[in-house]
């Protein structure tokens, strides 16, 4: 991937699936950082059930695992395989490898981002499998496209940018485009 994957001063953005482009500011430093997980997008209401993003129910598959479904939030989350890459589904259904859930974010709406990590740094378990998803932050956009490329490398699908104070957002399957959050997956173009 030679070259800048992000060019300042104003780059066009058009993600694998095309949308409208998007006009990125002049710097990312309005932005927290998310990497983008290869796996299964969950939604854990903490009512004791967990259900896929597609809304297939998972209960049964996470109490035959152990795991305690009660929260006193609910989150959004993806679960993995140990090591961060693809979900091997398979393995994962006779118990071979095991699961990783990397909690992302608190589906609250009308809350800022600030105020549902402080809720991920209180309420998620820290006992495996549970896992807090990682917030990076960069100062020039030089700085994110190598954090696109780690996480390439790393196995994972990309990035997720949510501005600061952002409410949380429900997306499409696919490649998201809101006001203030943007998902960065596979290859992606841009124009100055």
């Amino acid at each position: 991937m030679p070259g800048l994957l992000f060019a300042p001063p104003k780059p066009m953005l058009w993600p694998q699936r095309p949308i409208k482009p998007l006009v990125l500011p002049k710097t990312p430093i309005a932005y927290l950082i998310q990497p983008k997980y290869n796996g299964w997008a969950l939604v854990l209401p903490g009512n004791g059930t967990a259900w896929t993003r597609r809304g297939r129910e998972i209960t049964d598959w996470a109490c035959f695992n152990g795991l305690n479904l009660y929260f006193d939030y609910p989150f959004h989350a993806e679960l993995i395989v140990a090591g961060g890459v693809a979900t091997d589904v398979p393995r994962l259904k006779h118990r071979t490898i095991e699961p990783v859930i990397v909690v992302h974010d608190v589906m609250v709406a009308g809350l800022p981002i600030e105020s549902r990590l402080a809720l991920l740094d209180k309420f998620v378990p820290t006992t495996p499998p549970w896992r807090k998803g990682q917030i990076l932050t960069a100062s020039t956009w030089e700085e994110v496209n190598q954090l696109f490329r780690i996480a390439l490398s790393e196995g994972h699908e990309g990035l997720v940018l949510k501005k600061r104070g952002s409410p949380y957002h429900i997306g499409r399957a696919g490649s998201v485009s809101l006001p203030d959050w943007y998902k960065i997956k596979g290859e992606v173009r841009f124009a100055v």
